[in-house]
């Protein structure tokens, strides 16, 4: 609670003015709505075809936001991607690291890329590499195995 009370405040502070703010939120929405093409064409291969389009065009209007709220987004999400690992111990740090690094690095990307060919070009990489079936396996076969209680030698 605490962090995103910090993450709430640090947003607020950041906005001059209710439209940046809006800039801000409507951002953050971009980023949730590009997890409904990519889950799409994950868990369903044959429906890739109609996700794609979906996807590019979702990276395309973050292309059309201001730079600094990109830049602002990119940190928190980067901390809270940190923080998040880093919660997860020592036996997670690598399966943490191979699925949230993809989507921060990503981003990062994306806002140091100031081409709208380059930015598509990121896009599409990104869209084929999170979509591919060798990655998804890679997922699925992570979900399967719950992680252990290692006081009790359990599952949690």
């Amino acid at each position: 609670m605490l962090t995103n009370f910090f993450i709430a405040v640090i947003f607020l502070m950041q906005a001059q003015n209710w439209s940046e703010l809006m800039v801000t939120v409507t951002m953050l929405h971009l980023i949730g709505y590009m997890a409904a093409p990519i889950s799409m064409a994950a868990l369903s291969p044959h429906t890739k075809i109609f996700a794609f389009p979906v996807f590019i065009a979702t990276s395309i209007i973050m292309y059309t936001l201001p730079n600094k709220d990109i830049l602002l987004v990119n940190i928190l999400l980067s901390i809270l991607s940190v923080s998040y690992t880093l919660t997860q111990g020592k036996e997670q740090l690598k399966n943490s690291l191979l699925f949230s690094s993809p989507f921060v690095i990503f981003l990062w990307l994306l806002y140091f890329n100031e081409v709208l060919w380059g930015h598509i070009i990121i896009s599409v990489l990104f869209f084929l590499l999170v979509t591919d079936s060798r990655y998804v396996t890679l997922c699925r076969q992570h979900q399967k195995h719950p992680q252990e209680d290692h006081s009790t030698g359990n599952p949690a």
